[in-house]
């Protein structure tokens, strides 16, 4: 009898424990679909406002028109080789052309807004990690997904590199030399990234010998 008793007991609490994680997979499960549909729907405004728009910084557009439609990249007087060298595609599309430059802006921005969300992670729970996420496309720097200009690609890279200095936290010859060749491929894409050296430099110094960086 004592034996029944106990197989009974242990039965009920299976079934709790497996109810309660079945709770908790359903929670988990509609907060991600919450989130997806926020980022979805800021992402499909965006779109919506840009589709059909005339440029609207005609010098800078003009220039970066030229560079990715009818320059070969060796030939480039401007340093943004690789935005040149990405978005040469958009010359499949034709006369739509400005529109595919459009999507490819939208997608690196909002791509770069996983990296906002991985930053902050590395401080703040996850729902804040995501808000700030959120948060980042709405930014008034949205207004560039609808030029064609390399802001997008560069706000990309920059959160990427942010990302990289912060979640490896070492100060060896092998991350200071990935740190320059990121710093090499942003500047790449806007020579501004050179900027971010001195920022670079200080973080490595900073991180001491045990491996641990002072921003933790």
């Amino acid at each position: 009898i004592f034996i029944r008793h106990q197989k009974a007991n242990i039965r009920r609490n299976d079934h709790k424990r497996w109810g309660n994680d079945m709770d908790q997979s359903n929670s988990v499960n509609k907060k991600t679909i919450v989130w997806g549909v926020i980022f979805l729907s800021i992402i499909a405004v965006i779109c919506l406002r840009n589709i059909g728009s005339y440029p609207q910084v005609l010098a800078d557009e003009a220039v970066f028109s030229w560079g990715t439609g009818f320059q070969k990249i060796g030939q480039s007087t401007y340093p943004n080789l690789l935005y040149f060298a990405i978005y040469k595609i958009i010359n499949l599309c034709g006369d739509s052309f400005y529109d595919l430059a459009k999507i490819l802006n939208i997608l690196f921005f909002a791509g770069a807004s996983f990296f906002v969300y991985r930053c902050s992670s590395l401080f703040l729970p996850k729902n804040l990690s995501l808000g700030n996420a959120a948060i980042s496309i709405l930014l008034p720097g949205n207004f560039y997904t609808g030029v064609l200009t390399p802001e997008c690609l560069y706000y990309f890279w920059f959160w990427l590199f942010i990302y990289f200095l912060l979640r490896n936290n070492k100060s060896d010859i092998p991350h200071s030399i990935k740190t320059g060749f990121l710093i090499g491929i942003g500047a790449l894409v806007k020579p501004h990234s050179v900027f971010l050296i001195p920022a670079a430099a200080m973080i490595l110094a900073s991180n001491n010998s045990a491996g641990e960086s002072c921003l933790s």
